[in-house]
C-alpha cells in the first residue's frame, strides 16, 4: 500500500520553486497526468503563438527533474489563449478552455484528440 506524503494533520511541506518549469513570464494551471510523467502548464513564455499557450513538460520517472517545456503548437494553440488543461485517463483526449473565436461565451472548452 502506497503511504502519503501528507503530514500527520493532513498539510503539506514547505513549498519550493520548480525551476524547470518557471519562466520570467506567467507560468500558471498546471495539470499532471495520473502516473506523474507529464505536466501541462499555460504560460506566455518566449515561444508562444500568442496569449496564453499550452505547454507540456516530461519525465521518465517521478524521482527526476522535468524536461524544459515544449509548446504545443498550431494543433491545439492559438494566436488566442488557451489555459486550463486536463488530459482523460486514456491520455486520449485532451481538454482546455479557449478564447479563440467560435465559441459560445468569453472562454469556451475545447478539446484535441491524439491520432487526428
Amino acid at each position: 500500500m502506497r503511504r502519503s506524503r501528507l503530514g500527520a494533520d493532513g498539510s503539506f511541506g514547505p513549498v519550493v520553486l520548480v525551476p524547470e518549469l518557471n519562466s520570467p513570464q506567467v507560468d500558471q494551471r498546471p495539470a499532471i497526468t495520473h502516473d506523474g510523467k507529464e505536466i501541462f502548464i499555460s504560460s506566455n513564455r518566449a515561444g508562444t503563438l500568442g496569449g496564453l499557450d499550452l505547454w507540456v513538460s516530461t519525465r521518465t520517472t517521478t524521482l527526476e527533474a522535468w524536461s524544459p517545456p515544449v509548446n504545443l503548437g498550431f494543433t491545439v494553440n492559438s494566436p488566442f489563449v488557451e489555459i486550463a488543461a486536463a488530459v482523460s485517463s486514456d491520455r486520449e483526449t485532451l481538454f482546455f478552455g479557449s478564447d479563440r473565436p467560435g465559441g459560445l461565451g468569453l472562454s469556451d472548452l475545447r478539446s484535441s484528440s491524439s491520432g487526428c
